[in-house]
């Protein structure tokens, strides 16, 4: 994956019951080794195998998955839904095809060598084109690609009066089953589909780095993306926060260098610390995986959070941070605020693995404001 100035590569070769990963990134090269079930498929794969053995109405497929954006393993299953057309078949068979699969349903429609026509997940259509027609159709009529962050937003009725200044917010969430997401942690409380969500106050804590605690291991360690080990971004950590072994002080330093360090710029790209502590310029994504990477390497337990923020007319989805000082504590480092503010909505949280289900609510979730203060 190329995007601007950000370059990640990743190389897959089977041995056995292994796959074995080459992994590409500024901060260098990382190997991997997992183990991999048998007929394992890859997304580029999936469809044109389903076709390959035969398509029947009403047929499903099972079969393990791999995503390689995400390092995990999955199982897919696809089931054929019906024959139909399309006019970029061109007079050939079309088959729709519905697959889930890491929490994901998406619909496909294949033609009979198994080449996908056209896909819609999470609300969004992605189709072939030919070159001409995408450099033309649209454009002349003045019928201009709308913005894909506007598209996927929540508006809601009432808007929010102070939201970066929100200490309390009282939304009742629609078009989802809230049981099935994180909205019930620390600072967020679930009854029946309303979330009250409240602002924590910063706490006394003599708690010091780096956290040796077993319970917060996983908090604090390297992924492929997240390089805690990498030399500069443990280079820069000593920077930051110098002698300082007080964990909510040493937190607040690492907020407070995010934010005013990286442009506000969006990527498009699979976000990686050493690839942002280079070009010092990103998104949300970008912001919170930095802060992840420089805060663990400082021995501060600190997860990513996804979700939504409220901004200008309504819900945008959006990731931040939670680091654990004695107690989780949500902080928003693109923003710039330690805690965040109450318009912070949180749906899940994890590294790129967990939030691939958060797809499935776009296009769906609705939010009506109950109360704000």
């Amino acid at each position: 994956m190329l995007s601007d100035s950000v370059k990640f590569e990743m190389f897959g070769r089977v041995d056995g019951t292994k796959l074995n990963l080459e992994i590409h990134t500024a901060a260098g090269t990382q190997k991997q080794s997992m183990n991999l079930p048998e007929n394992t498929v890859l997304p580029d794969t999936m469809l044109k195998r389903a076709a390959k053995e035969g398509l029947t109405i009403g047929q499903k497929i099972k079969a393990p998955f791999f995503d390689p954006t995400s390092f995990v393993f999955s199982e897919a299953e696809l089931e054929v839904i019906e024959k139909t057309t399309l006019p970029e078949a061109e007079g050939r068979t079309v088959y729709r095809l519905q697959a889930n699969y890491m929490g994901l349903t998406m619909t496909a429609w294949i033609d009979e060598e198994g080449r996908t026509l056209q896909e819609e997940a999470a609300n969004i259509v992605t189709k072939v084109e030919t070159k001409e027609q995408a450099l033309t159709l649209g454009w002349k009529s003045g019928d201009l690609p709308t913005d894909l962050i506007d598209v996927v937003s929540v508006k809601t009725a009432v808007k929010l009066k102070n939201p970066r200044t929100a200490v309390l917010l009282k939304l009742r969430v629609g078009g989802i089953d809230p049981a099935s997401y994180d909205f019930d942690d620390d600072r967020q409380d679930l009854a029946g589909d309303v979330v009250t969500i409240r602002v924590e106050d910063l706490p006394l804590t003599d708690v010091t780095i780096p956290v040796e605690d077993e319970a917060y291991a996983k908090y604090l360690e390297a992924t492929p993306t997240i390089q805690v080990n990498d030399r500069a971004i443990r280079e820069k950590t000593k920077e930051i926060v110098g002698e300082e072994r007080n964990i909510l002080k040493a937190a607040q330093a690492i907020e407070r260098w995010v934010f005013e360090t990286l442009e506000k710029k969006p990527l498009v790209s699979i976000p990686s610390a050493r690839d942002v502590l280079d070009i010092k310029r990103g998104d949300c994504n970008e912001h919170a995986t930095l802060f992840t990477a420089l805060a663990r390497a400082a021995g501060i337990p600190t997860r990513i959070e996804v979700g939504l923020v409220y901004n200008k007319d309504g819900f945008y989805y959006h990731a931040w941070n939670s680091v654990w000082v004695g107690r989780w504590l949500a902080v928003d480092p693109t923003f710039g605020q330690f805690p965040a503010d109450a318009a912070h909505l949180k749906v899940l949280s994890g590294d790129l693995d967990a939030q691939i289900p958060l797809m499935n609510m776009i296009g769906k979730l609705t939010i009506d404001v109950l109360e704000e203060s």
